[in-house]
């Protein structure tokens, strides 16, 4: 007992076939907006990356004048302490070469009047004496009375 089956191609109209149908027009221009706003999610990207870095290079430029400000300020100071540490050393300068003068104009008449003293005196002699100093009356001083 063999069935025999037939099998008869029946030709496929595009209207009738639920998988087979013409594009509609809401459909094609659907896919383009979101291939376009695809290739515009994608430009953005990339844009926010360019900016991203551009950011980044800025932060590490103000980054680098921020320090640079801070040595500048240290250096600065630094410069007006040299400057005070200088002007001091100048007043000191003066007050030496001030000292100096006095000395050169008062230390020999004081010396002089110190040794006339210790004609006299042998305290101020032992004094003298005693800085390296050595009085003796000249040969042809004349006593005082």
């Amino acid at each position: 007992m063999g069935i025999a089956v037939e099998i008869v191609a029946s030709p496929i109209e595009p209207d009738k076939h639920p998988s087979v149908k013409v594009p509609s027009p809401i459909l094609i221009a659907s896919s383009a907006v979101c291939l376009l706003l695809g290739i515009v999610v994608l430009v953005l990207a990339l844009s926010n990356q360019v900016t991203q870095g551009d950011v980044r290079r800025l932060q590490q430029v103000q980054q680098a004048r921020s320090e640079n400000l801070e040595r500048l300020r240290q250096i600065l100071a630094q410069q007006e302490e040299i400057q005070k540490t200088e002007r001091d050393l100048k007043n000191q300068d003066e007050q030496i070469s001030i000292a100096s003068q006095i000395t050169q104009k008062i230390g020999p008449a004081l010396l002089q009047d110190m040794a006339l003293v210790s004609l006299k005196n042998n305290q101020m002699k032992s004094l003298l004496a005693k800085h390296g100093y050595v009085v003796q009356p000249a040969a042809n001083a004349n006593p005082a009375p």
